[in-house]
């Protein structure tokens, strides 16, 4: 239950507090007195979306703050554990903040919270109905929200959308695969030859540098032949080869080390010189021998050469990007069996699925026709006793078809659901739209979300104007309907109907006043004298009038013995 209401710089309100009452409250105003903005602070507190050009002129920022009385439990106590709240005393407070920066703020119990999170909140707290919702009863989309909402059967909506979307993106992934099948093909071709081209080089790495090198080696044999053997000559010459030198130097240091000791040193150096270089020398041979001409082996390199070269330029520009295309190459064939097997699993869950939404939504049907005949007598019991009870209100559920004639299942189910009225006995139904009065659209509305309200936990129950269209009798038993209404839970009435007003258990009254050169809505709580001159002037526009204040005392003292 709403117990307070604080507005501070909020379009006209420079700063506002209300204090809130259980049963059947009105709030009433002359024209342009600020009623709408109050309904639309209200608006912000339940999530709706907020223009920073509602802030007062001069303010930086608008605050709207509401105190609410809540169970300890139901929806929002869940809401709250969620998220690691608790309610204080058994209030909870929601606060909301425009600035004129457009960076606007969302607090419950002092946490900030986004304004989402605020719109899965309100409808926990209260339940607000405006003039433009009258609109929505010409929109079938609505009608099935509404049953849906008054059947209980949200959750068998949320199970079966989420199984037709979920059954909708596998469709179009399985024709994304199958109409790309060809060019997979191709591809799966190509890859195949790549795969085969590299695996049969068997590519060795820095394979090309090592066969560059012995190609050089191989084109300049004859070279290289010359080369060694006069090498080799030079060592090993019998009179002038470095060898036999250097032979004769060590016997000439040998045979002079008894008379010098210093001469043994050397001596010893030129052997270490003298067998060190004899077996580079025996290396050297050995090499001057295994320099041949081996022209099939020249072939050989130029030839794998050839192919590590063509292999580069296609895949490259190196030996090891060849190799890496090659096991690349590899994965992305298996995975080509694995879309395969991806195809066909797809194929299967599609089946699956598709009897899957088809029995939901099955089970919807039966179930919105359930719920449609218990609506439809419940919304004719509360239109009879405002003055349409020879209506007939008929809540239609058909099956969903194509132009060509086929069903159809929607991410809401196979059903069109459509609120008829018949105006007159002996009439047809029809869409609302082409048989309702303003009057009747209102009355219809508040039916239904009286209905409605009998399957909320919403405590408070606000009325922007739900009158409009409406005066005399049917403005009376309106104010009756919303009266009795109020025994089970708070009801808050913005109207502009006398005969509504005076059925009310409190009376807020609305005003707009001048003082220093500005304007400012204030609102505050009315009886005695104050109520009965303010029906007095809803009834005639002359609150002074002796007839006027007559008839509204008489009216109040009906509804209310205590008066």
């Amino acid at each position: 239950m709403l117990e307070e209401l604080t507005i501070t710089n909020f379009a006209l309100i420079e700063k506002l507090h209300l204090v809130f009452r259980p049963g059947f409250t009105v709030l009433t105003g002359e024209t342009g007195a600020g009623k709408s903005i109050l309904a639309g602070a209200l608006g912000l507190l339940a999530g709706n979306k907020a223009s920073v050009d509602s802030i007062r002129t001069g303010a930086d920022e608008a605050e709207v703050s509401g105190t609410f009385a809540v169970p300890k439990v139901g929806g929002v106590i869940d809401w709250l554990d969620q998220r690691g709240l608790e309610v204080d005393e058994g209030q909870l407070i929601v606060r909301r903040v425009l600035r004129v920066n457009g960076k606007g703020s969302v607090y419950v119990q002092g946490s900030p919270i986004t304004v989402k999170e605020l719109l899965e909140l309100s409808p926990n707290l209260f339940d607000m109905h405006g003039q433009h919702e009258h609109q929505n009863l010409f929109e079938p989309s609505f009608h099935r929200k509404y049953l849906d909402g008054f059947g209980g059967l949200q959750g068998e909506v949320a199970e079966l959308t989420a199984k037709f979307l979920l059954l909708s993106n596998l469709k179009k992934k399985r024709d994304t695969l199958l109409a790309g099948a060809a060019d997979l093909k191709r591809e799966k071709e190509l890859l195949s030859f790549v795969l085969a081209e590299i695996s049969e080089a068997k590519i060795i790495l820095n394979e090309d540098q090592d066969l560059e090198n012995e190609k050089t080696k191989l084109e300049s044999i004859e070279e290289l032949r010359v080369l060694s053997e006069e090498a080799y000559g030079f060592l090993n010459d019998e009179d002038q080869g470095v060898l036999r030198i250097l032979s004769r130097v060590r016997s000439r240091l040998l045979g002079g080390k008894h008379i010098d000791n210093e001469l043994e040193v050397l001596a010893d150096r030129f052997d270490g010189l003298y067998f060190e270089l004899e077996d580079a020398a025996g290396a050297l041979g050995h090499y001057k021998e295994s320099v041949l001409f081996d022209p099939d082996r020249l072939e050989e390199v130029h030839d794998r050469l050839d192919l590590l070269y063509k292999l580069k330029k296609k895949y490259g520009p190196g030996l090891d990007d060849v190799v890496a295309y090659g096991i690349e190459a590899e994965k992305r064939l298996r995975e080509f069996g694995e879309e395969q097997e991806d195809t066909q699993a797809l194929s299967l869950r599609i089946k699956e699925l598709e009897k899957e939404v088809v029995n939901l939504a099955a089970i919807l049907t039966k179930n919105r026709k359930d719920a449609a005949s218990k609506m439809e007598n419940k919304v004719m019991e509360v239109l009879s006793g405002l003055k349409m009870g020879k209506n007939t209100f008929v809540v239609q559920v058909t099956p969903k078809f194509s132009d060509g004639g086929v069903p159809l299942c929607g991410p809401m189910g196979a059903d069109e659901v459509e609120y008829m009225l018949s105006a007159n006995p002996g009439e047809p139904l029809k869409p609302l739209k082409s048989v309702a009065s303003g009057g009747e659209i209102s009355r219809v509305m508040l039916s239904i979300k009286s209905v409605l309200s009998e399957v909320e936990e919403a405590e408070t129950l606000v009325f922007d104007e739900i009158d409009a269209g409406i005066g005399g009798e049917v403005g009376a038993a309106l104010g009756t309907y919303l009266q009795r209404a109020a025994e089970k839970r708070q009801l808050l009435s913005i109207t502009h109907l006398a005969s509504i007003a005076v059925q009310a258990d409190n009376h807020i009254k609305i005003e707009k006043v001048e003082e220093g050169g500005r304007t400012f809505t204030r609102a505050y709580e009315i009886s005695g004298g104050q109520r009965v001159q303010e029906i007095a002037r809803m009834l005639s526009g002359h609150p002074g009038q002796e007839s006027s204040m007559a008839h509204a005392l008489d009216l109040l003292q009906t509804y209310h013995k205590s008066f």
